[in-house]
């Protein structure tokens, strides 16, 4: 069964009026082609697995949450305010993003790697892999398919654990025009953390205090969880524009120059495992300069 990684329900929002399909960019091999909608960010038996000869899937639990978060989105998208989402309404669209971050593929290629740079310490400290424990916990190396099940097994109590963390964001709409639109990758989760940088360690993290998280919603929308401190750090500087204090309190979408555009939709790029996803073949040209400047964005960010 086709089971999509990125919902139908938000590709839909990124096509042209009445159309059913989108242009695909490939970054692994730089091709551009249409695809249906129904074909778009979606893999075979992506969300099926079996443990000890029982089949299971979690293709009816994340349609049932596509279900709930569909209509506040699309309401978000009508209205372009947040203050009046029902808090019930509020906490599915939580779950929905958190949801979101653990569905992909590239979630399942950043904890193989992590497990990977685990294996790699343990045996330059000396220590033998097979052996060794993390946390009290003995280690294990995981092959694709322990992996995958890996991810599937932890997917629904983690998303759980994070829902909070998006809760309790600032939940702040950006608008950019029809003709400077946004894109949307295989991954669209996408994390930045302009004010809290560190010279040695990533800050990037659903808890870290300054992250932004972002989440397209349409061509002309971005739904953003923004740290709190954000919000504390731009009142105590003069240079803070008063039009996006405002638009943190909700009340309006944040209106975007080309400049903030390009920057979301490079998050978009960097994030995507390996797909990215337009209307029109113009929106790629960012795609091919990333890569044109640094390969390693052929693939998706690991770090988180």
């Amino acid at each position: 069964m086709r089971q999509h990684v990125v919902p139908q329900f938000l590709l839909r929002n990124f096509t042209e009026s009445g159309e059913e399909h989108l242009l695909v960019y490939d970054k692994q091999s730089d091709k551009v082609y249409p695809q249906q909608l129904g074909s778009v960010a979606a893999e075979h038996g992506f969300y099926d697995f079996e443990v000890n000869g029982a089949k299971h899937s979690l293709e009816a639990a994340l349609s049932m949450l596509e279900g709930r978060a569909a209509p506040t989105i699309k309401a978000l998208i009508n209205d372009e305010r947040t203050t009046h989402i029902p808090r019930s309404s509020k906490a599915w669209v939580a779950l929905f993003a958190a949801t979101q971050l653990l569905r992909t593929r590239r979630e399942q290629s950043r904890n193989i790697a992590l497990n990977h740079a685990l294996r790699e310490g343990i045996i330059t400290v000396g220590g033998d892999p097979a052996k060794a424990t993390v946390d009290s916990v003995k280690f294990v190396e995981l092959t694709p398919e322990t992996n995958r099940l890996d991810c599937l097994r932890k997917l629904g109590p983690m998303a759980a654990y994070l829902t909070e963390h998006f809760d309790n964001k600032l939940w702040v709409l950006h608008k950019t025009s029809i003709d400077d639109p946004f894109l949307i990758g295989d991954s669209p989760i996408a994390m930045y953390n302009a004010l809290n940088q560190h010279p040695s360690k990533s800050t990037i993290g659903v808890a870290v205090p300054g992250i932004e998280i972002y989440l397209p919603i349409s061509r002309t929308l971005t739904l953003g969880f923004l740290c709190p401190t954000i919000r504390t750090f731009l009142r105590s500087t003069p240079l803070a524009e008063e039009w996006y204090l405002a638009a943190l309190e909700g009340t309006h979408a944040a209106p975007m120059t080309r400049e903030t555009t390009r920057h979301m939709n490079f998050l978009q790029v960097a994030h995507a495992e390996r797909f990215v996803y337009a209307s029109n073949e113009k929106s790629f040209d960012l795609v091919r300069e990333m890569i044109s400047v640094e390969p390693a964005f052929r693939t998706g960010l690991k770090d988180r």
